[in-house]
């Protein structure tokens, strides 16, 4: 590649900058940091990974794992009975096994708020202050729904490794994560992606700070934080990404 002066790397930055749009190089064995699509395959390092996707929605993650990798094995759990009825009736380029329950921190039932705004439903409730921008969302339906765990998912199913415990939970992913610690202490979570909420959206949320230390004192350690919705001037919510640190096998 020809060498491109200083003075031109600064007016193409400022061309693409009027128009909203940041660039930056990014060497081709290296993480952008930025960009989940791209960065997500070289953390995970195989074509045919085994994903559990803890709050499917109308399987936006399922969409993306099966762009970015070629023969996935996506295990998919989501409560909402009407989410779920979309996310059986879609028709994905992998092998899709789907759950209409919800994971937590152990086996029994929870009641689940829906919201009008699908996105926010959660087995917790919306906080009525606070200042937060869904503070006015409606509740649709309260539901009772079954709740099993990590866990136990790993042994009825008689999975040796996860390599991506995806979470998005709406305010309830510490007690997901809760439900898993056999699968960290064994070794079989390879990754994690998971929200954090620094924005208090939910009655009885985690701060991100205790979901971070969690999966970090259980051995993975933080990638980076993509996908950044901002308050005003501050960070709303993120997905992180964890992984294994360096030491431990991901070959097993």
């Amino acid at each position: 590649m020809k060498y491109i002066p200083d003075w031109l790397k600064r007016r193409i930055r400022s061309q693409f900058s009027r128009r909203g749009y940041h660039l930056t190089y990014v060497p081709p064995p290296s993480l952008t940091g930025t960009n989940l699509e791209w960065d997500l395959p070289k953390v995970v390092r195989l074509d045919s990974p085994i994903i559990l996707d803890v709050g499917a929605n109308r399987g936006q993650t399922i969409d993306m794992m099966c762009r970015i990798f070629r023969n996935p094995r996506i295990i998919a759990f989501e409560p909402s009975k009407k989410m779920f009825e979309e996310l059986e009736n879609k028709k994905f380029e992998a092998e899709v096994s789907c759950y209409n329950m919800a994971l937590g921190a152990e086996v029994g039932t929870r009641e689940f708020h829906e919201y009008e705004n699908p996105l926010l439903s959660s087995a917790l409730k919306l906080r009525e202050e606070g200042g937060h921008p869904f503070q006015n969302v409606r509740e649709i339906a309260l539901n009772r729904v079954e709740i099993s765990t990590v866990d136990s998912t790993i042994s009825s199913l008689g999975l040796h490794r996860i390599d991506l415990l995806k979470i998005d939970t709406q305010g309830f992913d510490l007690q997901v994560l809760q439900g898993s610690q056999k699968g960290f202490e064994r070794r079989t979570i390879r990754q994690v992606l998971v929200e954090l909420n620094f924005a208090e959206l939910y009655e009885g949320q985690a701060h991100p700070m205790e979901v971070h230390c969690f999966i970090e004192n259980h051995g993975l350690k933080l990638v980076d934080m993509y996908e950044k919705e901002r308050i005003g001037m501050t960070l709303g919510w993120c997905t992180a990404l964890y992984t294994l640190s360096r030491g431990e096998s991901q070959d097993a």
